[in-house]
């Protein structure tokens, strides 16, 4: 009996994350610096972060996207 372990990446509705980013551009800018700033702390807790963990973050609503695309421009 094998035991199925399922990605988190197939819980990500693109759709959703776009919804709340405003477009796909503004998405991945905003999503790419929100990555930057979770392995900057990661770094100090010895945690691991990836791509999907700011993704999630995005699909939740619990990112605002205009904060982020200041930072960057």
């Amino acid at each position: 009996m094998s035991t199925r372990i399922e990605s988190r990446s197939t819980k990500i509705d693109t759709e959703r994350c776009v919804e709340h980013a405003g477009g796909r551009y503004d998405l991945v800018i905003a999503a790419a610096q929100r990555l930057r700033e979770m392995k900057r702390r990661a770094r100090e807790t010895n945690q691991f972060v990836t791509p999907i963990d700011a993704l999630l973050e995005a699909q939740a609503g619990q990112l605002n996207m205009m904060d982020y695309l200041v930072k960057v421009k």
